[in-house]
């Protein structure tokens, strides 16, 4: 089941990514020759128009296949390197932008329909047979202390929990109008790296025009976040925290343990981690043939086709090893 929930979910990912790009190629007149979802070998495809649909192998990716990108197609009408800069950047910008707009979709169906993550210390979702469970701690169960320390957002519960890893801790609950003692010992779970106890928090819906203004601020901000937290990688403040499919796959396994909302909100989270990481201006990657649109409205003409080509091919083969190696890094990590 996690696997299928996980192929889903990267389906969906690439499937609007592409569609970005697919959709803008044919507002601004560019021929598609073929829109695929994954690499490597075909499943099956069709033709409909000027376009193939392919569906492929490893699901892993995409792309959208323009008239142009071969050599001898540059100066054909409708091919990409006909078109002004600012349609060419657009086209390239596209599918993460696509990408945003699914996290703020996603984030609005959770914010109208399953609600946003209240901070109070009241217990929304009990993992069934994880350690809170077993404790007998129950949904609505309002948490007053934690070791006679007051409770009162549901940060102030989570810092108590993550910070006591294999200490019991004494949770004061009300309940019914009943004052409980629970004893609870928290445990570190390698699969998502915290010291957790199986809760999640109380929900409440928001009106469609509040959950607007809340999806754009969740979406913003976690652009930001994933910016600042590669800076801080690259500079050496942090320790990298990089996973790969397979660590992705269990993530989206243990999201979906907390329920349909948890991993909608998951999707999103991805889909803006797809966005941003692809606007970096890495060699292969949307964000570098950006720069090279920059360069070229900025200098007046374009650079040699062959110089940007040979970059993007060593920038995909860099990525190619460091895949690689993250898929790598997953398969110890689960193995130890």
């Amino acid at each position: 089941m996690t696997i299928f929930l996980a192929l889903i979910v990267f389906g969906l990912l690439v499937l609007v990514h592409e569609l970005g790009h697919f959709l803008t190629a044919r507002a601004v007149g560019i021929e598609v020759e073929e829109f695929a979802i994954g690499f490597g070998p075909r499943i099956f495809s069709w033709k409909k128009g000027e376009t193939k649909y392919s569906l492929r192998f490893f699901p892993l990716g995409g792309y959208v296949k323009v008239l142009g990108e071969e050599k001898g197609d540059h100066d054909k009408e409708g091919s990409l390197q006909t078109k002004s800069v600012l349609q060419r950047f657009a086209f390239v910008f596209a599918g993460s932008f696509m990408n945003f707009v699914l996290a703020f979709v996603l984030f609005i169906i959770v914010f109208t329909g399953f609600g946003l993550a209240a901070n109070i210390p009241e217990i929304g979702v009990v993992e069934e047979g994880n350690i809170a469970y077993q404790a007998g701690l129950k949904k609505g169960d309002y948490i007053l202390e934690v070791n006679d320390i007051k409770i009162n957002t549901w940060e102030e519960l989570v810092v108590q929990i993550s910070s006591n890893p294999d200490k019991t801790l004494n949770l004061k609950v009300s309940r019914d109008g009943n004052i409980l003692n629970i004893p609870v010992t928290p445990k570190y779970n390698p699969e998502t790296e915290r010291v957790m106890i199986g809760i999640g928090p109380a929900y409440k819906t928001l009106p469609f025009f509040q959950a607007i203004k809340e999806s754009i601020y969740q979406t913003f901000s976690l652009s930001t976040q994933i910016i600042s937290g590669i800076i801080l990688m690259i500079t050496g403040r942090i320790e990298p925290e990089i996973a790969g499919p397979i660590g992705i796959v269990s993530m989206v396994g243990e999201s979906a343990k907390y329920g349909l909302s948890s991993l909608l909100i998951f999707t999103a989270l991805l889909s803006v981690n797809l966005g941003v990481l692809n606007l970096l201006p890495i060699p292969a990657l949307d964000g570098s043939r950006l720069v090279f649109l920059l360069v070229e409205a900025l200098r007046g003409k374009p650079v040699d086709p062959e110089k940007e080509g040979t970059i993007h091919i060593i920038g995909f083969i860099v990525l190619i090893i460091f895949m690689i190696f993250i898929m790598y890094k997953d398969v110890v990590r689960f193995i130890l």
